[in-house]
């Protein structure tokens, strides 16, 4: 009978159970004291995906680019087992991931690598040539739909779908051995040929949280159960508080020329220009056909 790695999940430190189902992972990979590497790390502890590795004697790299997190990260490791590293992992130059690893000469074979900077996670894992890893994790945006690729515009706070993650593992050597409810899971390919690991479809990850829009302009939320349509809620990764764009009374499906139309869409242009007027202005004119300076 196959494994699933999920039947394991346990949290010391990690999100979603991330912990249990790595241990279990190197315990069928054979690795029983490797090297890590995470980014951004926060302060070592705080939903880590390597700080239980750390306890049980890993050796390793914690990178960080905010300087407070820093501050408490150096606190929290010791420097003799574990490199830590003040920077902003960038897609290339000096701060690239190739570069941050030969300063601190990590081996060319890494047993886990954790990437979780809620951006550019894709584009810099696919800038990695130098190093390779044994087990990839990486965070992905639940709310994009398992069938859309896309990947995070650079300078974007936006995330990455799982389907452009998987595509790039697939393209990189990897196979999907399991998905926590913000995290895939990738093990190097030749591994899983010895062990045997099944390949996960994304449809079978368990996560159906989603937001979509009603034709009347209503934000909807589903959790595989049946629709929601709440004034306030929270967003799926935390205590984040979503709002409702449109207040009740103008959510109603008409016809385009109704009093509520034009009322839904003034409320729309006055809100978008209070809060963000100068995209709201270069939309107005590109409509008009106004061109810009070169």
């Amino acid at each position: 009978m196959s494994t699933n790695l999920l039947d394991h999940a346990r949290n010391e430190h990690s999100q979603w159970g991330e912990d249990g189902i790595l241990d279990k992972l190197f315990g069928l990979v054979g690795v029983e004291r490797g090297y890590f590497v995470e980014f951004g790390a926060w302060d070592g502890i705080h939903f880590s995906n390597t700080y239980a590795l750390y306890q049980k004697g890993w050796n390793g790299c914690y990178i960080e680019g905010n300087s407070t997190r820093f501050l408490e990260l150096q606190k929290n490791v010791s420097a003799e087992r574990v490199a830590n590293v003040n920077v902003f992992v960038t897609i290339s130059g000096e701060n690239s991931f190739d570069s941050v690893m030969a300063r601190v000469n990590a081996p060319h074979d890494i047993d886990l690598l954790s990437i979780d900077i809620d951006s550019d996670d894709l584009a810099i894992w696919r800038s990695i040539s130098a190093y390779v890893s044994k087990v990839v994790i990486v965070e992905y945006n639940p709310t994009i739909p398992f069938d859309t690729e896309f990947e995070n515009p650079p300078g974007k706070n936006w995330g990455n779908s799982a389907l452009s993650l998987v595509k790039l593992g697939e393209e990189k050597g990897y196979d999907l051995v399991c998905a926590t409810n913000t995290n895939l899971i990738f093990l190097r390919r030749d591994l899983n040929r010895r062990i045997g690991l099944p390949v996960i479809d994304l449809n079978a990850i368990g996560n159906k949280t989603r937001y979509f829009w009603g034709y009347d302009g209503a934000l909807l939320r589903s959790d595989g159960s049946g629709a929601r349509c709440d004034e306030v809620f929270y967003l799926p990764w935390g205590k984040s508080v979503g709002f409702q764009p449109l207040p009740a009374f103008l959510r109603t499906y008409a016809d385009r020329r109704s009093a509520t139309s034009i009322a839904r869409v003034l409320y729309t242009a006055l809100t978008s220009f209070v809060m963000r007027p100068v995209s709201t202005l270069r939309f107005v004119g590109e409509a008009l056909g106004v061109r810009r300076r070169p």
